[in-house]
């Protein structure tokens, strides 16, 4: 069975709102905690915002298949690969072939994700972002 690649735009309000909010709980009841003491309402506060930053990282260790993304660069999380991540304007060359797409960036081996393993739509998906963030560079 071939494999799809889950994709999240880091960028996205879904991800940005719940990180704003805890690091700003952090420092806020953080602080007050410090400054006035460790009194019940202020260590709640400044433990769910410990949780909310995270949440995500606890998720991505049961993931497999993940491409994370944001303005400028990307990191993979692929069946077969070590995880790795580069910025979009260190591509050298990217290609969707028969066998596959290749990709090689700028001091790293060249990565074939098979189209045998991962899903036609996921690697069409794949090439097009990667298309669409190196012309906007």
């Amino acid at each position: 069975m071939k494999e799809k690649i889950q994709f999240e735009d880091l960028t996205a309000l879904k991800v940005v709102v719940p990180t704003i909010i805890a690091v700003v709980s952090c420092f806020v009841f953080g602080t007050l905690i410090i400054i006035d003491g460790a009194h019940l309402y202020y260590i709640i506060p400044a433990f769910i915002g410990i949780i909310l930053i995270g949440i995500p990282q606890i998720k991505n260790i049961r993931q497999r298949n993940t491409i994370k993304f944001t303005n400028t660069g990307l990191t993979a999380k692929l069946l077969g690969h070590k995880t790795f991540g580069f910025q979009f304007k260190e591509i050298e060359h990217y290609d969707l072939t028969e066998k596959g797409m290749t990709l090689k960036v700028n001091k790293m081996d060249e990565v074939t994700l098979s189209r045998k393993r991962f899903q036609e739509d996921s690697l069409t998906q794949l090439h097009t972002l990667i298309q669409q963030k190196t012309a906007q560079l």
